[in-house]
Formats: structure tokens, sequence, C-alpha cells
């Protein structure tokens, strides 16, 4: 299990219903995964967290353009 939730690989539905049940069996498990699903959403997602990062980018590409060198937009 990670911080956020379980990871299963694909085409193995035993170990899917694995990790269904033993999220079924533990309550702590599920209010843990769902307080830092939570936290994760809100910190990478949020609108002012995409602002951010938008905000960044657009530096980069104003100074890349001011300096005339497509290696400072990176």
């Amino acid at each position: 299990a990670s911080e956020c939730g379980s990871v299963v690989p694909p085409g193995t539905p035993t170990r899917l219903a694995e990790a269904i049940l033993t999220l079924v069996d533990r309550q702590d498990l599920r209010e843990t995964f769902g307080k830092n699903g939570r936290s994760h959403a809100e910190l990478f997602y949020s609108r002012a967290s995409a602002t951010k990062a938008y905000e960044r980018l657009l530096r980069r590409v104003s100074a890349a353009v001011r300096s005339g060198t497509k290696e400072d937009a990176r």
C-alpha cells in the first residue's frame, strides 16, 4: 500500500479483490488513505497550485523570449 491507496498491477483480479477486502476490513486504512489522498489532491491539483505552476511557466517563457534563447524556457 502507498500513502494514498493500494497499487494493484493490471490483469490481477485476485490482487484487486484482496486490496478491496483489506479496505472493507480496515477502517483505519480507509481513513488514512482518504485523508492522504485529499491532502495530495489539494497540494497538487488545487486552483492555487495550478495557478502558481502556470505563473512559473509563463515567467520562464517570458525570460526566454526576452533573452532570445529556447533553453531558458525549460
